[in-house]
């Protein structure tokens, strides 16, 4: 799994050798003047010295190639003058011109890294590191790309220097490659791009120290994680557009470039457009192990999936997460809580209805970088272009969590928006009584008494179905209740009974409710609206259809 300090160290790495973008016009001839126009080049992306001072980058011909020097110590000295004491020390890297236009290029150096920010400190060095890939100047990304590093190490202490507790922070990274690889976007817009990234192993070891005069005891933990692997897919990675905004910014930062010069910002944005069309990833861990003082787990298993739109007209993003075999072993867990604990969980949500790329649009056009945030009449107007039926649409359908002695499922979903959420959820559990008649053992004690009671409580809200107990959540703006029974909000429920489990017969469809606030008509649930009760039957076979934001989801009723 990638950690935000792998992907500031993999930006890093790119940010040195993909800056050739400007490059497709160029005579591939290797002389001097050559040279000096790659040097130009890279300067675009990585600032131009000051007149008198020598540049940070260096373009020498050796042979048919070029050998490629960035002195990234030098681009960071003026970090000092804000307290940043930044190393990035020299980036070396050969470039050589194709036939075919697209430049090759490889690297077997990366120097340590190193900083002080306020007192706090840290360290990344890169052993056995060797990269190399074929760029591309017409798609501003590489064709492909594969790097290896034998080990990453990275350290950071905090706080400040003096303060106390201090934290010290070791990662140990064993075994990393990556493959990159794009062509030409399907959609004639960007590039369609496949990442792939390994890793063997992972130690992460937390040392707390200097704390006790403060209560706070000396402790290590250690987190240790298997072999590793991520997939992503990029549809219409907007790359050209990226590098043009970064160029850009290189060359106009001052303040008043962002102000009285904000229509060409705002065309590169434009340009940048949803940065991307679809991403799909996927991330699979084997074991990941925690070791503290007062006990340690495991997960057998770990995996990840996101599939989710861009800054596109059709917003959605679906995330599934899954655990399998954790196991949580603590003194300060008595021996019959363990049962309760889960050892296997999937959590899933799936959100759309949004329309991020009208909304940025409007943004754009209403946005003056030089007055401030948007007037709320603006603000207003874009919200509405954001969520162009009001709402978002969540579908919670396919949670499960098992632990030893029970199970619970979570279908079901919400209409949420900025007037509130509508909808409702159906949990449906098995083994909770039985678990809770294990707590009621002397030998749980007062603590396993406490806790069969809140699961009676629970129980007695639920309904028994198939031998499973269930409840129906139904929100309604800030009334809840459970199977018609309310919990907030005052109002009284629907009424309206929870589905049933699968593969047991379904309720009567569309039946009144049980109660009705007075002088209110009946509703009954048709294609994920309410409606009077006695609208025409004749819709019924809308049941299944999708709703206004283009999503039928299982237990979900609107109301107006």
């Amino acid at each position: 799994m990638s950690s935000p300090r792998t992907s500031r160290r993999l930006a890093s790495i790119a940010l040195a050798t993909t800056l050739v973008a400007p490059l497709g016009a160029i005579a591939f001839a290797v002389d001097n003047g050559e040279a000096d126009r790659l040097r130009a080049a890279f300067e675009d992306f990585l600032g131009r010295p000051k007149p008198g001072e020598p540049s940070a980058v260096a373009v020498t011909p050796l042979g048919d190639d070029y050998e490629l020097s960035i002195d990234f110590d030098r681009l960071a000295a003026p970090l000092k003058s804000v307290d940043v004491d930044l190393k990035l020390g020299r980036h070396v890297a050969r470039l050589a011109p194709k036939p075919d236009g697209q430049w090759a290029w490889r690297s077997d150096r990366f120097e340590p890294v190193s900083w002080a920010i306020k007192g706090q400190t840290g360290r990344l060095a890169l052993e056995g590191w060797r990269a190399e890939g074929e760029f591309s100047p017409a798609l501003a990304s590489f064709t492909r790309h594969t790097g290896h590093a034998d080990r990453i190490v990275a350290e950071q202490t905090a706080p400040a220097h003096g303060e106390t507790p201090r934290v010290d922070v070791r990662r140990v990274d064993e075994g990393l490659d990556l493959a990159w690889s794009a062509v030409p976007g399907a959609s004639g817009a960007g590039v369609d791009a496949k990442l792939r990234q390994t890793l063997r192993s992972t130690t992460e070891t937390f040392a707390i120290s200097e704390g006790v005069a403060a209560g706070v005891p000396d402790m290590t933990a250690t987190l240790k994680i298997g072999p590793s692997t991520t997939t992503a897919e990029l549809a219409g990675l907007r790359s050209a557009a990226v590098l043009g905004l970064w160029r850009h910014l290189v060359a106009h930062h001052d303040k008043s470039d962002l102000t009285a010069g904000q229509a060409e910002v705002k065309a590169r944005l434009r340009d940048l457009g949803p940065l991307f069309e679809r991403l799909r990833q996927t991330t699979a861990i084997e074991r990941v192990e925690l070791e503290t003082p007062v006990g340690f787990g495991e997960i057998g298993r770990v995996e990840v999936g996101l599939d989710a739109a861009g800054a596109t007209e059709k917003g959605e993003a679906d995330l599934t997460i899954s655990l399998a075999g954790l196991e949580v072993h603590s003194l300060f867990i008595p021996a019959w809580a363990s049962r309760l604990i889960p050892r296997d969980l999937v959590l899933h949500a799936k959100a759309s209805g949004w329309d991020a790329a009208s909304a940025l649009a409007l943004w754009l056009d209403r946005a003056d970088f030089a007055a401030g945030p948007l007037s709320d009449a603006d603000a207003a107007a874009v919200l509405k272009k954001l969520l162009p039926a009001g709402h978002v649409v969540i579908d919670f359908t396919g949670n499960r969590v098992k632990a030893t002695d029970w199970t619970l499922d979570l279908d079901g979903g919400l209409v949420t928006g900025p007037d509130g959420a509508t909808g409702a959820v159906t949990v449906s559990a098995r083994g909770l009584e039985s678990a809770a008649s294990a707590l009621r053992d002397p030998a749980a004690g007062e603590a396993g008494k406490q806790a069969a009671d809140q699961i009676g409580l629970a129980l007695s809200f639920a309904e028994k179905r198939d031998g499973a107990f269930v409840w129906r959540f139904e929100v309604n703006g800030d009334a809840v209740s459970v199977n018609g029974r309310p919990l907030s909000g005052g109002g009284s429920s629907s009424g309206a009974r929870p589905e049933p489990l699968k593969g047991t017969p379904p309720a009567t469809p569309n039946a009144p409710s049980k109660k009705v606030d007075a002088g209110k008509t009946p509703s009954k649930t048709i294609a994920g609206k309410s409606v009077p009760a006695d609208a025409e039957d004749d819709d019924d076979a809308d049941e299944d259809e999708p709703t206004k934001a283009g999503t039928s989801v299982k237990g979900l009723s609107t109301k107006k």
